[in-house]
C-alpha cells in the first residue's frame, strides 16, 4: 500500500527501504540490545580463513586416501568421495540424529571409522577381488567405480536427504 514505511523492531524508521510489489529487499534486523549486524572485514576474512582450512583438510585427507587406494590396487576408485561421505553420515547418525544412539561426537566418528573400514575391506573382499582374480582391465574396473559411485551418492541421497544437517555439539542454536 501507499505510504508504508520500514520501521526496525525499536521503531526507528529505515531509510532507503521502500515496500513496493514484485520487489525483494533483505533487511537485517538486530535481534536484542547489543546485537552487532554489521561484520568487520578482519572477522569475515578470518572466518573465511578458518572455513577454508576445514575444507582443505578435508579434501587433503580424502586426497591422502586416493593415493592409498591407488598406490596400493592401482586403480583410481571414483568412489572414494561416497566413502567419506559415508563417514560423515554415519558419524551423524550416531551422534545426532533421533534414531541413532546418541553417543558424543569423538565416538561416534571413531564408530563410523571402524564401520566404513569395514565397509571398505568387504567391497575389497566382494566387488574387486573378485574382478582382479576375473582379469578384469583396470578401465573397466574404472566404470564399475564410477557406477558404484552413483549407487552409494544416490543411496545416501534416499536415506538422508540432500540438504545440509549439523552435528549437534557444534550448533550454537537449533
Amino acid at each position: 500500500p501507499e505510504g508504508v514505511t520500514m520501521r526496525d523492531p525499536s521503531g526507528s524508521t529505515l531509510d532507503g527501504i521502500v515496500v513496493q510489489a514484485n520487489r525483494q529487499r533483505t533487511v537485517l534486523f538486530p535481534l536484542g540490545e547489543g546485537t552487532d549486524v554489521s561484520s568487520s572485514t578482519v572477522k569475515r576474512v578470518g572466518g573465511l580463513f578458518v572455513g577454508g582450512l576445514k575444507l582443505g583438510a578435508v579434501i587433503a585427507l580424502s586426497a591422502v586416501g586416493l593415493s592409498l587406494i591407488y598406490a596400493v590396487t592401482g586403480l583410481v576408485n571414483f568412489a572414494q568421495g561416497e566413502m567419506v561421505t559415508l563417514g560423515a553420515v554415519l558419524t551423524y547418525y550416531f551422534s545426532t540424529s533421533s534414531a541413532g544412539p546418541g553417543f558424543g561426537l569423538i565416538l561416534a566418528g571413531a564408530v563410523a571409522v571402524a564401520l566404513g573400514a569395514a565397509f571398505g575391506w568387504a567391497q575389497d573382499r566382494g566387488l574387486w577381488r573378485p574382478l582382479r582374480k576375473g582379469g578384469m582391465g583396470v578401465v573397466s574396473m574404472m566404470v564399475v567405480s564410477i557406477g558404484l559411485s552413483f549407487a552409494l551418492r544416490y543411496l545416501f541421497l534416499v536415506m538422508f536427504g540432500g540438504t545440509r544437517k549439523l552435528y549437534d555439539e557444534y550448533t550454537g542454536q537449533s
